[in-house]
């Protein structure tokens, strides 16, 4: 039986080798060698790879194992002992892997700059292209691998590289995590063309892989509030876009209706001469703030600190969980000239005007209530100097702003 060992070489391994050694290292030249269809067999002699044989059956010679006969001097004709290591690899069988992170990944979010602990699962599908490379980089010393152990290792090879790889994808095309789930395609697809690069150089090519799902634990505390402020927000929009105004409309209604509860009846109003121009004038004076205030929420509902580095909120297309889409906000309508606010006059003469009219007087800069006479801003500090009092040149007594005689000596006033 020993002589035959020696005589004839075949594949002897079972049904799940995908690279099997032969047991015996002592063969002749003139000994039998036999591959079978989808196998590929290669001489190793020191850790080198040498000839390879494809399907068919040999009578080994100096002529076809000319790297060998090289390396070991083998004389030509008759029957010569030669020592080396004979592997047959198993080429016909795909290898299926099934992949999956055993612990979560930290991922920062390129849109949030949240980190969210991920986890990420799929499938590829493996074959050998070159027998060589396969049998140095993963076989070594050992005496084969069968499939189970191969996947192992190519699963363990490609864990170490998902998290960079689904990191570029993200950071790449700015896909937040609430998103990422509606590009598993794309990330399969980018994700292949890295896997392919990864294993090439073990000689197995990547013919497909999936990613099936990346998804952050349910109960990661960011994860949970992010996603509730998403929400809120999101109702938030659809309110608005339901009720058919913006965002600045409402704020800039919210501030008319508030001086106009401060001061009294809009009748009140009217009677002092400002009615309906003060509503103007004012959401003319608070409209570059209003329009800022609209303008931030469209690209993002936050600015502050959150989680490990804070985030913002662009309010872009619905993901996964239903992110708000931008409410657009309406286009403002031309006021009639009498009504239109002064927005090249410093902010003294509008104070000064508005005190006059003896209707109240709310800070141009932060849009608060201020007290007559005051100097500053009680809310924001802004400074407001003292009031302009008009007076007769005649008497010197104090004369309404617009009057054309004075009430108490008549005199002519100039314009």
């Amino acid at each position: 039986m020993a002589l035959d060992i020696l005589k004839i070489i075949k594949y002897e391994g079972g049904p799940d080798q995908l690279v099997w050694k032969h047991p015996a290292e002592d063969f002749n030249t003139g000994s039998q060698l036999i591959v079978h269809e989808s196998q590929e067999a290669i001489f190793f002699k020191n850790g080198q790879a040498l000839d390879l044989f494809g399907p068919g059956r040999y009578t080994l010679s100096t002529q076809n194992i000319p790297l060998l006969s090289k390396l070991i001097n083998l004389p030509t004709g008759g029957e010569s002992p030669f020592h080396c290591e004979v592997y047959f690899i198993n080429k016909a069988d795909i290898l299926e892997v099934f992949w999956g992170t055993p612990n979560t990944l930290p991922v920062q979010d390129p849109v949030y700059q949240v980190i969210f602990p991920i986890r990420a699962r799929g499938q590829m599908a493996l074959r050998i292209f070159d027998s060589a490379s396969l049998v140095t980089k993963m076989v070594g010393t050992t005496d084969g691998l069968n499939k189970e152990q191969a996947s192992g290792k190519l699963r363990a090879y490609l864990i170490g590289h998902v998290k960079q790889m689904i990191s570029e994808y993200m950071n790449g095309n700015k896909v937040t995590i609430f998103d990422i789930n509606t590009k598993l395609v794309e990330i399969s697809e980018q994700l292949w063309g890295k896997a392919r690069e990864l294993y090439q150089e073990y000689g197995m090519d990547v013919v497909n892989f999936i990613v099936e799902d990346i998804s952050v634990p349910e109960d990661d505390p960011n994860y949970r509030e992010l996603q509730k402020a998403l929400s809120q927000a999101n109702a938030e929009a659809v309110k608005m876009q339901r009720l058919g105004y913006s965002y600045q409309e409402k704020r800039t209604y919210d501030i008319l209706q508030d001086a106009a509860q401060n001061e009294g009846t809009s009748s009140e109003l009217m009677g002092a001469g400002m009615g309906m121009g003060m509503g103007l004038n004012l959401g003319g004076m608070f409209g570059g703030a209003m329009g800022g205030a609209m303008q931030q929420m469209n690209s993002g509902m936050w600015q502050g600190g959150y989680g490990y580095s804070g985030y913002g909120q662009p309010m872009g297309g619905a993901g996964m969980y239903g992110q708000p889409q931008p409410v657009q906000p309406q286009v403002p309508q031309p006021q009639p000239p009498q009504f239109q606010t002064a927005q090249n006059q410093p902010a003294q003469t509008q104070v000064n005007q508005a005190e006059n009219s003896g209707a109240a007087v709310f800070c141009p800069e932060c849009g608060g209530r201020i007290q007559p006479g005051a100097k500053f801003c009680m809310n924001c500090g802004a400074k407001l100097g003292q009031p302009e009092q008009p007076v007769c040149p005649s008497c010197h007594a104090p004369v309404q702003p617009g009057a054309k005689f004075c009430m108490n000596c008549g005199t002519k006033l100039t314009e």
